[in-house]
C-alpha cells in the first residue's frame, strides 16, 4: 500500500513527465511543423488531404465520392447513370483504414497518373503499380 508521501511523489513525477512531453512536441514542431505525431494526427491529416484531393478531382471533371456506399461492388453499381469518363471513390470499408494512415481509391479514367498528380499536389503520398486493375493507395 502506498503512503500519502509516495502518492504525492508519483503525482509530481507524472506532472514532470507531462511537461517534458509537451516541450518535446513543441521542439519537434519547430523542426518540422507538418510531421505528424501519433496515429490520430496522421489520420486527421489524411482525412483533410483526402478532402482536398476529392475537391481537386471534382474540379478536374471526376465524379468523385468519399465514404461512398458500403463496399466496392455497391460503389460501382450505384454510380450515377450520367455518362462520365472519370470516376474516383472510396467506400466505407476503405474509410476504416484511414486510422491506419491508408486509403485505397477505386477509380476509372483514361490515365491513373492524373489521380497521382492531383494526390501529390495536395501533399499525399501514393502507391500504385500502374495497372488499370489495381487501386491506388494514398497516405501521408
Amino acid at each position: 500500500m502506498k503512503t500519502k508521501n509516495t502518492q504525492t511523489e508519483d503525482k509530481a513525477i507524472s506532472m514532470k513527465i507531462k511537461k517534458i512531453r509537451k516541450r518535446f512536441v513543441k521542439e519537434i514542431r519547430k523542426i518540422n511543423p507538418l510531421e505528424p505525431i501519433g496515429d490520430k494526427l496522421k489520420a486527421k491529416q489524411l482525412n483533410a488531404k483526402l478532402n482536398l484531393l476529392f475537391s481537386e478531382l471534382r474540379k478536374a471533371g471526376y465524379s468523385a465520392k468519399q465514404n461512398w456506399t458500403c463496399c466496392q461492388t455497391c460503389g460501382w453499381s450505384e454510380l450515377p447513370e450520367v455518362p462520365s469518363k472519370k470516376y474516383a471513390f472510396y467506400h466505407m470499408q476503405d474509410a476504416e483504414g484511414i486510422v491506419n494512415n491508408t486509403c485505397y481509391l477505386c477509380w476509372d479514367c483514361p490515365d491513373g497518373n492524373e489521380i497521382l498528380t492531383l494526390a501529390h499536389k495536395v501533399g499525399l503520398q501514393t502507391e500504385w503499380d500502374g495497372s488499370e486493375k489495381t487501386r491506388i493507395r494514398v497516405f501521408v
